[in-house]
């Protein structure tokens, strides 16, 4: 049998668009090197740098060494001129560097392209 009492809604915690809260972490231990934050506007240079970095062996042998730059110098701006994609972008930062990115898309998305990558 069904319970009469209704369900109470969730405390909104965080709301898109706006930068994640510092992680708690378990009670008597201290945050790791290793933090995962949204996109800032100054990240977008830092993630096309990341992962076309990433790519750049297959992108070498595809288009040719002189082309890469370029590739990374496109998606930069136009990470930069979209706002309203970089709810979508994750940055990995360790000891305040930024080391990797990610992108969360729906599967038919076709206004983004999802990569991860490492630079260390």
């Amino acid at each position: 049998m069904e319970s009469a009492d209704p369900v109470q809604p969730s405390e909104v915690t965080l709301q898109p668009g706006v930068s994640d809260p510092p992680s708690p972490t378990a009670p008597g231990t201290k945050p790791g090197p290793l933090q995962i934050r949204n996109m800032e506007e100054g990240d977008a240079d830092v993630i096309a740098r990341i992962i076309v970095g990433g790519l750049r062996e297959k992108l070498e042998h595809t288009v040719g060494q002189s082309r890469v730059d370029g590739a990374m110098q496109q998606m930069g701006s136009m990470l930069s001129r979209s706002p309203h994609l970089w709810h979508m972008w994750y940055v990995a930062v360790y000891e305040g560097k930024p080391v990797g990115a990610m992108a969360i898309k729906f599967h038919d998305d076709r206004y983004i392209c999802a990569g991860f990558s490492v630079a260390l």
